[in-house]
């Protein structure tokens, strides 16, 4: 409830500030490319086994690096190709219930969450070329979710993201900004389903974008 209650009020700003802009037709390129770099960490860190139990996954803030290309159809909407890797740092079980094998041994010292995705996504701004620019976004498409163990199947599958942001130019075409991005990513499997372990998180990144 307080992600949707954020995200509507975003949206409600974004739409405010389109709606009081003028209905001009689009000037300047219209094709755009942005890059963004910052933290993530899964949401929830509760595995579920087949007979219904769970246990505790402690889990820790890693990175979050995405690039995408978009197209500006009218001057409030936008769509976009989005490839993003999420990784998020597995400190381990509280109660030692699971015990894995590593291809490396350094791998069990460092475990690691890693979704690639690689989405679409339709995003409601406010004029390219405004001097404050809060967006939304909403996207949809293929993500891989993997760990890096010998005994935790990747998962590939349709995943979403929900995102949400705001830039302000700094010389010509060239914007930069912040996001918050939540990734409802494909469960991963340990030991061919003896455990689910839900891999949805969020993401906080520093954006540079460019218009073309």
């Amino acid at each position: 409830m307080r992600l949707s209650s954020v995200l509507i009020s975003i949206s409600s700003v974004a739409l405010a500030m389109a709606a009081g802009a003028s209905a001009e037709e689009l000037t300047g390129p219209r094709n755009y490319a942005q890059a963004g770099l910052g933290v993530f960490t899964v949401a929830d860190d509760d595995v579920t086994f087949r007979n219904g139990g769970t246990t505790t996954n402690d889990t820790g803030v890693s990175i979050a690096a995405n690039a995408l290309v978009g197209r500006q159809l009218t001057k409030y909407f936008s769509v976009e190709g989005d490839l993003g890797v999420y990784a998020a740092s597995w400190d381990g079980f509280d109660n030692g219930a699971i015990v894995f094998v590593c291809d490396d041994d350094d791998d069990c010292l460092d475990p690691t969450i890693t979704t690639l995705s690689l989405t679409v996504n339709g995003v409601l701004s406010a004029p390219m070329d405004a001097k404050f620019r809060p967006y939304v976004g909403v996207g949809g498409g293929f993500m891989r979710t993997s760990y890096n163990l010998d005994d935790v199947d990747a998962d590939n599958g349709f995943g979403y993201l929900i995102k949400a942001g705001a830039d302000v130019p700094i010389a010509g075409n060239l914007r930069v900004g912040l996001q918050y991005t939540y990734l409802g990513a494909p469960e991963v499997e340990f030991a061919d389903g003896f455990a689910t372990f839900d891999v949805a998180g969020s993401a906080v990144t520093a954006t540079v974008a460019t218009r073309f």
